[in-house]
């Protein structure tokens, strides 16, 4: 193989070093670019907080961020009971819908029954009718037939499902008055004004950052809170098939394995809509903290549409996100007047380096060291092609030379014999001869070794 050489190629030199002028130019404007960029963000995200009289200088809450620890104090008074009602693994335990999710055993045989907390937002209990059938009337609200009556119907059940029990103040359980059913009722309204999160090595990650999250595009935020118990990775506790619907494969060949899954509550069950990209982000991760945002609503499978600002006091520490690497911000949270705020600011000098400037500038100074080393590369090999240029000649330059010198060292010899001058050459006989034809046989001789 032939060696490349920088003469075949001369346009090579100078554009590897235009590139390489190029690329430091060009880094050496990021960097700076880079610089007005954090000193802009810097300023955007002081003008607020020197416009707000009642909101903490950000010094003051990047100084005790930076003495609050890792603690979570999402998970301390007030705000421990308020964040409690979102693990629904551990105070629902069962799937979002009305679903069987506890077992009780009668007379040793195990029966699924309804558990959960109430009411459960958005869901419904479907009862089956059996069609053209006298004994099945459409007043589900007819008390629970007693033993007696049953047995005399000798059908299982030939009544309603109103309970004719009476409570303790002598009014009845069922049907239960709307003022008796909301005493009952557990909170879970939706949080307005945040999205949810999970407290990660001292900071407030938001569900959309972490792994795992699915996005959705709404047109509004009640589409998001419909998704959190409609999206398909919701609990449920739900048959897998259907096998008993007639007309069904599942209705002639029914499957004989246990088709009655448990959730436990775990599933995709929270939803944080962002309003100004109108984006609903899914998650299956249980939250334990907030991030404050204008319009912004969090919600759950089991929670309502109504919403409700979360608690604080003054004894709230501020926290933060982590750097986010678009924006090279981080978003404060601190406690103003009972209510939870926040605002960005420049990411701090430690984590900037995550930013995507940042990685530019890297790529970019990588490309031109790539640029500088090429090009002395290149010089290099240049200079090395032309000290080879200058030495010894090559095989086939040396061997011409040497005939040429053998040629004249004899043409000059001073002691000459009569027997070398006996034949003269001829034209044709030396391609030399041809051009020294007017010289005659004075310049042209031929060498007889001996004598004829």
């Amino acid at each position: 193989m032939r060696p490349l050489r920088s003469a075949a190629f001369p346009w090579a030199a100078p554009l590897l070093g235009f590139l390489s002028v190029f690329l430091l130019a060009t880094v050496q404007g990021v960097v700076v670019k880079d610089k007005n960029l954090h000193r802009t963000n810097s300023e955007a995200a002081a003008a607020p907080a020197a416009a707000a009289a009642d909101v903490p200088p950000t010094a003051a809450l990047v100084a005790t961020l930076q003495v609050s620890g890792n603690s979570n104090p999402f998970l301390e008074p007030p705000l421990a009971d308020f964040m409690s009602r979102f693990d629904i693994p551990k105070n629902h335990g069962s799937g979002i819908y009305v679903d069987l999710g506890s077992e009780k055993e009668v007379d040793g045989q195990m029966y699924r029954e309804p558990s959960g907390r109430c009411p459960v937002f958005g869901k419904n209990i479907q009862l089956h009718q059996p069609p053209n059938n006298p004994h099945y009337k459409n007043d589900f609200l007819v008390d629970i037939p007693s033993k007696a009556e049953s047995d005399a119907a000798g059908n299982p059940l030939p009544g309603g499902f109103n309970n004719s029990f009476k409570l303790p103040d002598k009014t009845p359980y069922s049907p239960m008055t709307a003022a008796k059913l909301n005493s009952f009722s557990q909170s879970n309204k939706a949080v307005a004004n945040a999205v949810f999160g999970v407290w990660e090595g001292g900071r407030c990650q938001e569900h959309r950052r972490r792994k795992g999250a699915k996005k959705e595009k709404v047109n509004s935020k009640e589409d998001c809170w419909i998704l959190a118990f409609e999206n398909p990775g919701v609990a449920s506790d739900h048959p897998v098939t259907d096998d008993e619907k007639v007309g069904t494969l599942g209705y002639y060949f029914p499957t004989v394995e246990a088709n009655q899954p448990k959730s436990g509550g775990e599933g995709v069950n929270y939803g944080s809509y962002y309003p100004s990209s109108k984006e609903c982000w899914l998650s299956d991760e249980v939250p334990n903290c907030l991030v404050p945002m204008d319009g912004a609503v969090a919600y759950t499978a089991l929670g309502g549409l109504d919403e409700e600002a979360a608690p604080c006091t003054d004894s709230f520490p501020p926290t933060s996100t982590p750097c986010d690497p678009s924006t090279c911000t981080i978003t404060l949270t601190s406690c103003v007047n009972g209510a939870l705020v926040s605002k960005e600011v420049a990411c701090p000098a430690e984590e900037s380096n995550v930013c995507e400037g940042s990685r530019f500038s890297a790529v970019m100074i990588g490309l031109a060291a790539a640029g500088g080393i090429l090009l002395l590369l290149l010089a290099g090999g240049g200079f090395a092609l032309y000290r080879s240029r200058r030495g010894p000649a090559r095989k086939g330059e040396e061997a011409t030379r040497s005939d040429y010198v053998q040629e004249e060292a004899a043409a000059n010899r001073k002691k000459q014999r009569q027997s070398d001058l006996v034949q003269q050459a001829e034209p044709s006989f030396w391609e030399e001869a041809e051009a020294d034809e007017n010289e005659g046989a004075e310049n042209t001789h031929v060498l007889v070794d001996q004598d004829y």
